[in-house]
């Protein structure tokens, strides 16, 4: 769960040589100022045996925060304010905090509320037609982290669906809908403040 979302923005004569797919992508998030919409997300083995299924909201203002809202089959939280990223588990009534730094930027949870070009984390490719979907392939350029590949399909006009490849096999895809883009988002929804008797975790110090 908390491997998840960022980055983007590219030049015009990239987009000369890129395919329908990486078009759709790239045009999305260079116009993306703010999105909000409902999740689904399903995690498989390598077997493509469903381990887990969660649903919930999401929010992000580009560039650099966001906000990853479970409801199903429990609550958390996960919210990045730009400089740190929360994670807030309402059960255990404890948040662990972590600095954005650069190990962040090539990740899937930093993919698209990113400013920076794909070029600079990923290789990028043209993978597969699905219907009127159209997956683009990112591979990291460092091959050192916690995942393999992140694959992005786009319809004609939105942001359809993601799946992220880890390096053990598993792979977890998220289904998006109700889709609404560039709404004016109240900013307070970008920022965590653990209320009173939240356990903070910042490494493995423990702050009542």
């Amino acid at each position: 769960m908390k491997k998840f979302l960022i980055i983007l923005i590219a030049t015009f004569p990239t987009l000369l040589f890129a395919g329908e797919g990486e078009q759709r992508l790239r045009a999305f998030l260079e116009n993306t100022r703010t999105l909000q919409a409902s999740f689904v997300q399903t995690l498989t083995d390598e077997r493509d045996v469903v381990q887990q299924q969660s649903s919930g909201r999401f929010s992000l203002q580009r560039p650099g925060r966001f906000r990853w809202e479970y409801h199903t089959p429990y609550p958390q939280l996960i919210i990045d304010d730009g400089e740190r990223i929360w994670f807030f588990d309402s059960e255990l009534a404890q948040a662990t905090v972590k600095s954005v730094d650069k190990a962040f930027a090539s990740s899937p949870a930093m993919l698209l509320t990113g400013d920076e070009p794909l070029e600079r984390h990923f290789f990028v490719e043209e993978f597969a037609m699905e219907g009127e979907r159209r997956w683009v392939r990112l591979t990291p350029i460092q091959e050192d982290g916690e995942y393999k590949e992140i694959r992005i399909a786009m319809t004609e006009n939105e942001l359809a669906a993601m799946a992220v490849l880890d390096n053990f096999g598993s792979t977890t895809h998220i289904e998006f809908s109700s889709l609404q883009l560039n709404a004016e988002l109240d900013p307070s929804q970008f920022q965590f403040v653990p209320a009173e008797g939240v356990d903070v975790i910042i490494g493995s110090e423990i702050l009542d």
